[in-house]
């Protein structure tokens, strides 16, 4: 999650995607070798949006390419805004206990740092509308159900 004032930078070529974190214009070859499961996705002519292998141009986030790269995308950065993470340092160190857990063999604990890091992103896909969590009777459920705005996920 990138915080504070993006700084547009348009020589990112010069530099190295391991020290990046922003939105980045990005030139990416797909190896033919991932067809069946190619990671990054384009804008097609019609603007549909296509998970293809070859070579294309588009905006991701920082940690996607490093993704990308990682699997054997060739990624050549353009120009993009770039900021500081919000989070870096706390997915760091939970990141390192989790590592450092597997390490002694603990599943348990690991598992546990695993959560705290995937809910730390997942607070920020709720819909504030509907972050409320009741539990009611069956007549408040009904009555609950009679106001406008009043939205419910069944179990």
């Amino acid at each position: 999650m990138p915080i504070g004032k993006p700084k547009w930078d348009n020589k990112l070529h010069i530099k190295e995607l391991n020290n990046l974190f922003g939105f980045i214009d990005a030139y990416v070859v797909c190896p033919e070798d991932i067809q069946d499961n190619p990671f990054l996705p384009y804008k097609g002519k019609d603007s549909t949006l296509i998970f293809g292998t070859g070579a294309f141009r588009g905006v991701y986030f920082s940690e996607e390419l490093k993704y990308a790269k990682s699997i054997g995308y060739e990624v050549f950065l353009i120009r993009g805004y770039l900021g500081e993470g919000l989070f870096n340092s706390y997915i760091t160190e939970l990141y390192d206990k989790r590592l450092n857990a597997k390490k002694e063999g603990n599943d348990g604990l690991s598992y546990v740092y695993k959560i705290l890091m995937n809910s730390l992103y997942g607070r920020f896909g709720i819909n504030p509308r509907c972050s409320i969590t009741e539990i009611l009777t069956k007549d408040q459920y009904n009555e609950k159900l009679k106001k406008k705005g009043f939205t419910c996920r069944r179990p």
